[in-house]
């Protein structure tokens, strides 16, 4: 590991593993090396140590010290992806306890409300970015991504249909990503924006074959976290604080998908099959998404010592 204070004169810093501002405010990178990676892991553990804590599944002691440990993690890192992430993320929940509360048949508003709210977002992002991205500490052009995105937008045009190729991160030392972008004096590894990295390497198709992956496995979560649990055709069953969990986790990597090409790579692309997999299955079956009952573990019996039934002769 390189502390910050060494050579940093002659080495980018984004060769550094760490560059010892923990003290001083951050940004920080962790072990994994990256504010931005850390960040959105310190976003994951702020939403499910949250739910855990409200459904009773953890012990208050260590929740609340998880809990903690994450806010204070992602206060640290001090990434604005993460940031808006984290915004859209309390939105969407307030969003989802409304549906809940109108039920099925009264979610009109709702939608209205929605549209309406993205909508919104999408015109300050446009029209007035550089105010947007100023209260975030950032530049108008949001870090250079502008400029990557021209050229990507340049490039991907010249093989819209099927694009370049599959290469996940890109190969900086051939072309066409060699002499693409550069940034820091280091070669841009990746389109910093899922979309249009899948446009550039898969091309249209592409696109065609991830946009509804995204969105089917968005609309499954949402109704798995806003309608009422069932177990057959029997009454509906208390709402469980558990069932929002894959809702707002698709909202982050949703969010962090126009800013930054992860959801296409490692444990993000994991996560986001594996919502998408599991959220299928379950859709086809009865939900199961009830609160859990609080019992202690002492009391649960165990199979194998399950005495049993003695029946009497008359």
């Amino acid at each position: 590991m390189v502390s910050g204070s060494a050579r940093r004169g002659k080495t980018p810093k984004l060769l550094f593993w760490s560059r010892d501002l923990l003290f001083s405010g951050g940004p920080i990178q962790g072990v994994v090396a990256s504010s931005v990676l850390l960040g959105f892991l310190a976003l994951l553990g702020v939403i499910v140590f949250a739910i855990q804590l409200r459904a009773g599944l953890v012990r208050p002691v260590g929740g609340w010290f998880w809990l903690l440990l994450s806010i204070a993690t992602l206060l640290l890192t001090r990434g604005a992806t993460v940031w808006v992430a984290l915004a859209a993320v309390i939105v969407g929940l307030g969003i989802a306890l409304w549906a809940r509360r109108l039920g099925p048949e009264r979610r009109v508003p709702l939608y209205v409300t929605t549209v309406a709210i993205i909508t919104a977002v999408i015109a300050l992002t446009v029209f007035a970015r550089d105010f947007v991205f100023g209260l975030l500490g950032k530049s108008g052009d949001m870090t250079g991504r502008l400029e990557t995105w021209h050229k990507v937008i340049d490039l991907a045009e010249q093989r819209p249909w099927f694009g370049w190729g599959w290469v996940s991160y890109w190969a900086p030392w051939v072309e066409p990503f060699k002499s693409l972008d550069q940034k820091a004096g280091l070669p841009v590894m990746s389109a910093h924006n899922a979309w249009l990295d899948v446009w550039l390497q898969l091309g249209i198709v592409g696109v065609l074959a991830f946009a509804p992956l995204v969105v089917l496995t968005m609309w499954r979560v949402w109704f798995r976290a806003v309608d009422p649990p069932r177990r057959g055709y029997g009454p509906a069953l208390p709402y469980a604080t558990s069932a929002l969990w894959p809702y707002l986790v698709m909202i982050a990597l949703i969010v962090q998908s126009l800013t930054e090409s992860r959801l296409l790579i490692e444990g993000n692309w994991v996560l986001l099959i594996l919502i998408a997999v599991k959220s299928r299955f379950d859709f086809q079956l009865p939900s199961l998404d009830a609160e859990p009952t609080k019992i202690p573990w002492r009391r649960v019996p165990i199979p194998h010592e399950t005495r049993p039934v003695q029946i009497r002769k008359p």
